[in-house]
Parts: structure tokens; sequence; C-alpha cells
């Protein structure tokens, strides 16, 4: 039996070791409506994960899906990409979300997604995508550890034409507590350290627009457009997405020469405000560029990551190095 929207094929629990057995599936033929999702999310209720216990396999597939012309000219517009034939690397951040959410929000999902922080993205675009293919997105969490402070999970999003992967994600996020004890971190968290020698380019952040971008993405988090908000969080102010961040720093690296496959790793280690002075430290790594954005001055990077072609393999699950 198979249902459509956002009802589950099937879940169950299990008992049994303390952890949470089960499966949940979702599809839809059409982008979620992630301000039912937020509220469904707000009310849900959600029994928590406790110590060794397992988040449930739970994933979301959106069949026929075709990039929006208008969409992809209006998220361009925002993060300076340039839009042309084909799907610039970052543009399936801004169309992922709402799956997410369809994952996260739900009430078989044990964690309060209010408590979530997106920590990493790692990218792999297989070839170009002409932006009027037919594709198929399935996004599914596929990962889970415990770390100092919290644990992480991960969402593992494919995008394929005609059966074949051509671009993939995979989205890591965060939940303080405690979950027990630590064990090994992602290998695809480490990155090497910038060296002293390095190239640089200082630019202005953009001013807000955050809503519009919301907007666009699904992300109605007030702290991306409501500065009181941001501030009772502990904030100095509302700050930007993570994808127009991104989009500025790879503004500002040289382009990485050569077709596709194209890689992406990049960590969110702060927030980037609105309007700030920002300085890029990059350097050249074999087959393209080793970057750190800083602000106001910061000695700590807000942005981190690497942006190059893969010279042995495209196996997105794997460190680069």
């Amino acid at each position: 039996m198979e249902f459509n929207e956002a009802e589950p094929v099937a879940f169950r629990k299990e008992p049994g070791n303390g952890a949470s057995k089960g499966f949940v599936q979702m599809n839809f033929s059409r982008k979620p409506n992630t301000f039912s999702l937020y509220l469904k999310g707000i009310f849900a209720r959600h029994q928590g994960l406790r110590p060794g216990e397992k988040l449930p396999a739970m994933k979301a597939h959106w069949r026929d899906f075709r990039i929006d012309p208008v969409h992809l000219k209006k998220v361009s517009a925002l993060c300076s990409l340039y839009p042309g034939k084909t799907m610039p690397l970052i543009y399936p951040l801004t169309v992922l979300f709402p799956l997410h959410m369809s994952t996260i929000a739900r009430g078989e999902f044990p964690l309060l997604y209010l408590r979530m922080l997106h920590v990493r993205d790692h990218l792999l675009q297989h070839r170009p995508v002409d932006v009027g293919e037919k594709m198929e997105i399935s996004c599914m969490i596929t990962g889970q550890r415990v770390i100092p402070k919290g644990s992480e999970f991960d969402i593992h999003s494919i995008m394929s034409s005609s059966g074949e992967p051509v671009w993939e994600g995979i989205s890591t996020n965060f939940f303080p507590g405690s979950f027990g004890e630590p064990g090994q971190s992602s290998p695809l968290a480490q990155f090497d350290p910038m060296p002293d020698q390095c190239s640089t380019v200082r630019w202005m952040m953009p001013e807000g627009k955050g809503f519009r971008f919301g907007l666009l993405t699904g992300d109605y988090n007030g702290i991306h457009y409501l500065a009181p908000y941001a501030r009772m969080l502990g904030f100095k102010r509302d700050f930007m997405h993570a994808q127009r961040s991104l989009a500025e720093c790879l503004r500002a690296l040289p382009p990485v020469e050569g077709d596709n496959p194209m890689r992406l790793d990049v960590a969110f280690k702060g927030p980037v405000y609105y309007g700030t002075s920002a300085l890029m430290k990059y350097t050249a790594i074999k087959g393209g560029f080793r970057f750190d954005l800083h602000t106001d001055d910061d000695e700590r990077p807000c942005v981190t990551g690497n942006v190059f072609k893969p010279q042995n393999g495209v196996n997105l699950t794997k460190s680069p190095a």
C-alpha cells in the first residue's frame, strides 16, 4: 500500500535493546507545505531519545521533480549565482529543506526540531544537470553518532535522472543533550588547517532579505529575519541562512576549473550576520580550494570548507582525504 503527500507507508516499533526500530516513508508529488509542518512539529509529541536508542529509519521521496525556472531565478538573484542551462551546485539545498522537515517534524521522529542545529553539508554533483530534466529526489536518515555535548545525525539526499544519481548531499544536524558515551566522530567532519601563507579577499556581507529567502526555501526560522527574536536566543541579531553564507563563500573564490563531478564539504561554525565585514582565507588544494570565512575580524572561522574536483572516485560517504 502506498500513501502520498506525507502519509507513512509503514511504521512500527519493535521492543528490545532499548532501540527504536521502524520505517516511515513519505511520497510526494509536489513540495511539502513547511508552514504546516512547523506547526505539526511544535505540537507533536516527541518522546525523546534515551542513551543507546536509535532513530527510526525515515525516508521522503519526491517523484517527477522538475526545477522551477522562476524559483531558480529568484534564488540565483539573492545568492549571486549565475543561472544558465545547468543546475548550480548548491541550488538543491534550497529545494531539499521541505523534504527534510517532512521527516524531522513528524511525531515518529523522537527529537524536537526546534533544538536542532545544522552543522555541515557534503555535496557531490556527478554531472551537469539540465534545468529541464525530470528527476526523483529521495532523502533518508542514514547516520547517527553520539559526540561530546550531544548527538549528530545525517540526512542523505539523492537526486536521480533516468535511474542514475546526478547529485547527492549529506546534511548533518546536531542536537544538544546527553545521549550516552561519545563515539567516533564522522570522518567527513575533518578539515585540514589553513596554512599561514594563503590568499585573502574582503567584502561586505549583504543586508537582510532573510524573510524573502525563507519564502523560497521554506525555512521560516525567525533567527534569519527577526533581530529581537535572535537576540532572545543569544545571538547579536538575525543572520543569514546557511545556503546564502555558503553562496557568498563560493562567489568570492576563484572558479574551480573543469567539468563535473564536483564536490563541496562545508562546516557551519558560527552565524554570519548581515552587513558585516567578511574576510575569506583560501589556498589551492588538489583539484580546487580550501577556504575559511571570518567576519568582523574574528580569528575563528564561521564557515570552513573545501570545494574541488574529486580525483579518486565519487563516493560521498567517504572522507576526501
